[in-house]
């Protein structure tokens, strides 16, 4: 696996883990005048903190203000406790199901049961392998939940750094609630897991 930082329009960004795959989430920056934007972080604080050095050149003149989450999903949000001096921003219904999605404790748990599960032959022990190897990356027992701190519904305009950045909350999609990041004056949309 590899992580790349390319510039994806005028002070857009977007941290790219290559090939990617299950978990292996992309995040975006958006730079402004002395502040930034980040969307979304990695599905544990170890991954959040790599692309918080990786986008440092970005954000050492711009520091992350405010971070907006797109949806619920673990991988999109559990390294928001890495960044407590950002103020964190969730649609209504993704900050709901966000408090009813499996906690660290119950993926870990079922990464010790995927691992003893992949003992077995055949097709359990097929499913086993898969699931065990697809969560044994993240570091799930050393996750500190950290929630919105303020919600929006339908569509937002938030000004970082002297520029409009429209939240925009599709509702039911990919998840419960999915969100995209619109950046007008880079004409770079930001979509989560959407596409």
């Amino acid at each position: 696996m590899t992580t790349t930082v390319q510039e994806v329009g005028a002070g857009c960004h977007a941290w790219l883990r290559l090939p990617g795959g299950w978990g292996q989430t992309n995040l975006g920056l958006v730079v402004g005048q002395g502040e930034s934007l980040l969307i979304d972080t990695a599905w544990d604080q170890r991954l959040t903190r790599s692309m918080l050095d990786a986008i440092s050149p970005h954000t050492d003149r711009a520091p992350i203000s405010m971070l907006i989450n797109t949806h619920p999903d673990c991988d999109h949000w559990w390294g928001n406790a890495e960044l407590p001096g950002a103020e964190v921003l969730a649609s209504d219904s993704c900050a709901t199901a966000m408090r009813e999605e499996a906690t660290p404790e119950k993926l870990l748990a079922l990464r010790r049961v995927a691992q003893l599960s992949g003992r077995v032959p055949g097709r359990a022990g097929a499913v086993g392998r898969y699931v065990g190897s697809m969560l044994a990356p993240f570091e799930l027992g050393a996750v500190t939940l950290r929630f919105p701190d303020r919600t929006f519904k339908g569509r937002r305009t938030e000004t970082i750094g002297g520029r409009a950045v429209e939240l925009i909350d599709y509702g039911a999609a990919h998840t419960a609630s999915d969100s995209v990041v619109l950046v007008p004056d880079a004409r770079v949309l930001y979509t989560g897991d959407l596409l």
